[in-house]
């Protein structure tokens, strides 16, 4: 939709700026996060408390890619003015998961 195409274009901006070194997969990677990210600093501008982002369910049986991930989503809000404390990151049910959550 049109009205989303600044939030995709900050997006891939960004996976651009952070490209250096990195391959296809990794910017395409770098670019769904990011929309994510901005996707729910938009969604927080209209709602009280949490908006929730989920780690990518292909990381769902790596407990360390899951930390990685969260964090990196995390640091993500912060660097745009989201305090942690309004974000649920959503992992996945499994052992893995869990052991990430702790």
């Amino acid at each position: 939709m049109e009205r989303y195409a600044p939030l995709m274009n900050e997006a891939i901006a960004y996976a651009k700026e952070q490209s250096a070194g990195k391959s296809q997969e990794q910017i395409l990677e770098l670019a769904m996060d990011r929309l994510f990210v901005v996707f729910g600093k938009e969604i927080l501008k209209v709602i009280p408390g949490r908006v929730s982002t989920e780690v990518d369910a292909r990381l769902s049986f790596d407990v360390e890619a899951s930390i990685a991930k969260s964090l990196s989503l995390i640091e993500q809000y912060a660097k745009l003015g989201i305090d942690k404390e309004r974000v649920l990151i959503k992992l996945a049910s499994t052992w893995e998961g869990i052991q990430a959550a702790k």
